[in-house]
């Protein structure tokens, strides 16, 4: 068990207490029913465990204390609730970047075969989780930039195998100019992709690549104390389940028929 383990415990308890509860909810009623479901209501360091992820989602800005100004025992840290941030991230709990675990299981499928991408990605999550949205922008940057090199590295494969030689450009050191020639390369066989998947590469690809590309840029090469914001890395986050899932289709389509 780690922490990511608490931590989609501890978000399914708050989920279901503050439903039936107006968005609020005790600490000791949600700690006691994880130490329960997580089985270590008498083992301490597991125990420390579920304590240190309940002070996570504080830090996260997920919970915040109190249940109301009525007294002093409804404004402390006996009691919290629901930011609005914490309700918007609820709404999604099975697979938003707040859920380690459910995000990896949800986009497990199309990255498995991407050990790079995997450990970059990782380390996006845990960053993002722990309120270092520059560093999870870098690192999910990072995560999206080898995944499209692993479509650019299969295109260069069959390539090779038929015979013919592979645009210099597809090497050059800056990847802007690496997806453009990718894309080249792609666009007149956009007739030749099922319907779908044309579809989603000439709507998507370009758009999203740049915006993983711009969205790391502008956390690597900064030109303001808060070059992204929350926002922007969470909304890079979730759709780059798309994204994972355009690049795996796309590697497959080439493998199979380029």
């Amino acid at each position: 068990m780690d922490g990511a383990d608490v931590r989609k415990v501890l978000l399914e308890l708050i989920r279901g207490m503050s439903a039936s509860n107006g968005g609020s909810f005790g600490r000791y009623e949600v700690l006691k029913q994880a130490a329960i479901r997580l089985a270590c209501p008498y083992d301490p360091s597991l125990q420390k465990l579920v304590l240190d992820g309940w002070d996570d989602l504080y830090r996260s800005g997920i919970i915040s204390w109190g249940l109301d100004v009525g007294s002093d025992p409804n404004a402390g840290s006996s009691w919290a609730h629901l930011t609005a941030h914490g309700t918007e991230t609820l709404k999604n709990l099975s697979r938003d970047p707040s859920n380690p675990h459910g995000y990896r299981a949800a986009i497990d499928d199309y990255v498995r075969d991407l050990p790079v991408v995997v450990s970059y990605l990782a380390e996006a999550l845990d960053t993002f989780n722990k309120g270092s949205i520059k560093a999870s922008a870098v690192m999910l940057g990072a995560a999206a930039e080898s995944m499209n090199l692993g479509v650019r590295d299969k295109l260069k494969e069959r390539m090779l195998a038929g015979g013919k030689s592979p645009p210099k450009a597809l090497d050059d050191f800056r990847i802007a100019t690496v997806l453009r020639t990718m894309e080249a390369e792609l666009k007149p066989r956009v007739k030749d992709m099922s319907q779908g998947l044309g579809e989603r590469f000439e709507s998507y690809w370009s758009a999203w690549t740049g915006l993983f590309r711009m969205t790391r840029n502008e956390a690597g090469h900064p030109k303001s104390v808060d070059p992204v914001s929350w926002d922007a890395v969470h909304s890079a986050l979730v759709l780059f389940h798309e994204q994972s899932r355009l690049a795996h289709d796309l590697r497959d389509w080439i493998g199979k028929s380029f």
